[in-house]
């Protein structure tokens, strides 16, 4: 079960649940009619896109033989990602773009003189963030209903996603404080652990505060404050000697308890 479980993370294809949760939730918040085709390809690119950057020495430095099965997965995702969610206006095109640039970025450099997004100093954490939110709250809306892409909620909305984003990070900076190179400057190297922590619950409390003006329901409440209750704890009681899958299954795990609690726990 374990090697199981370890196949499933590492292929991409938890996180890629946990993108499409977050990226459902937001479908509930504009009530958005969004296709079985983009729910697919959107889940193909995540798989692509984290694959890529995960291990990215796979395809350039190791011989082609190698990890087949990871490969084939890649390939696989990049192909349905093409063909489901390929864009097919302005709005959809430039939306695409960002996520593209920033993704791509984040493990190559900008040129040769300069260093990729993940090596610049102190920047890791808030590409990601930003990656995240880009991709769970804009590209629904780009794909399901463009015209409230410019209004002030989906603003207020893109806020508190990435906020989200930024706490649930901080138990893998935490966990990865002895693994990170110095000059990534994480919060936890440089801050130390408690000082993540503090800074972590300073964002959840910005992401608590913008969510709970965006709720208009009781089940969204009842959802959204079971997940801000265990974010906060899974922050504080995440360390250097975490299980293995404290953070790469548990945490990234809440998205998906989040999305099944509102679509199944009717109160």
């Amino acid at each position: 079960m374990r090697k199981l479980v370890r196949f499933y993370v590492q292929s991409s294809f938890h996180v890629a649940f946990a993108v499409l949760a977050l990226t459902k939730i937001t479908s509930y918040y504009f009530d958005l009619n969004l296709t079985g085709d983009f729910w697919v390809g959107l889940f193909c690119l995540v798989v692509f896109g984290y694959n890529l950057i995960k291990n990215s020495a796979l395809w350039v430095v190791e011989p082609l033989t190698s990890n087949l099965l990871l490969k084939g997965i890649t390939t696989v995702a990049f192909f349905g990602a093409v063909a489901l969610i390929f864009p097919k206006t302005i709005l959809q095109c430039a939306v695409l773009f960002g996520v593209v640039l920033l993704s791509g970025f984040y493990i190559f450099p900008l040129s040769a003189a300069k260093k990729n997004f993940r090596d610049r100093h102190g920047l890791k954490i808030y590409v990601v963030a930003s990656v995240w939110a880009l991709v769970s709250v804009g590209m629904p809306l780009i794909y399901g209903d463009g015209g409230v892409f410019f209004e002030m909620d989906v603003f207020l909305l893109f806020i508190s996603r990435w906020f989200f984003v930024i706490t649930a990070t901080v138990p893998f900076e935490i966990r990865d404080v002895e693994k990170d190179a110095l000059h990534l400057a994480t919060w936890p190297q440089s801050f130390g652990i408690k000082g993540a922590k503090i800074r972590g619950s300073l964002a959840w409390l910005i992401f608590v505060i913008i969510e709970s003006s965006l709720v208009f329901d009781k089940n969204y409440v009842a959802a959204f404050g079971f997940i801000g209750v265990a974010l906060l704890v899974f922050l504080w009681m995440s360390s250097k000697q975490q299980s293995e899958f404290y953070s790469s299954f548990w945490v990234e795990a809440l998205p998906i308890f989040w999305w099944l609690i509102m679509e199944y726990c009717v109160i």
